[in-house]
C-alpha cells in the first residue's frame, strides 16, 4: 500500500442509507535508509567497543536480524559487540520508519607473533 492512493467508502445499508462520497487517501513511500551511517570496528580481542557513527537521536537500531530496536540517544552508539546492525529513521507524525541501512561492526583480527628463531646447540 505505500506509494498508493486509496479510494475509501462507507457502505451504506441499502435501505436508509447509500454508499458515501469517495475519498482518496495518498498513501507516502516509505523513506530512503539514513545515508552516511557508519561503524568503527573493536580495537581488541573481545573489547567489544564497536560504535555507530553518524547517527542521531531521530534515529533507532537493532543487532542483527532478530533485535529489538532502540532508540539512538545521541550522536553515536558505543560498547557494541561485532555483529551486523541496522540503522533506520523513526517514524514520526508525517512518516513512516525509513528502511533499514545494515552496518557491520567487524571483530578485531589479531595479527600472529613472529616465529621465533629458535636453535638447539646439540654440543652445548
Amino acid at each position: 500500500w505505500l506509494g498508493t492512493s486509496l479510494s475509501i467508502v462507507k457502505k451504506g445499508d441499502g435501505s436508509a442509507t447509500t454508499d458515501s462520497v469517495a475519498q482518496t487517501l495518498n498513501v507516502p513511500s516509505r523513506p530512503a535508509a539514513p545515508a552516511g551511517v557508519a561503524s568503527t570496528d573493536e580495537t581488541a580481542i573481545d573489547a567489544k567497543d564497536g560504535t555507530l557513527i553518524n547517527v542521531n537521536t531521530g534515529m533507532e537500531y537493532k543487532r542483527g536480524t532478530a533485535g529489538a530496536w532502540s532508540n539512538v540517544a545521541g550522536t553515536s552508539v558505543t560498547t557494541l559487540e561485532p555483529d551486523t546492525y541496522y540503522v533506520r529513521t523513526k517514524a514520526t507524525a508525517a512518516a513512516f520508519v525509513s528502511e533499514a541501512q545494515p552496518v557491520t561492526v567487524n571483530a578485531y583480527v589479531p595479527t600472529a607473533e613472529t616465529t621465533p628463531a629458535a636453535v638447539i646447540d646439540y654440543t652445548a
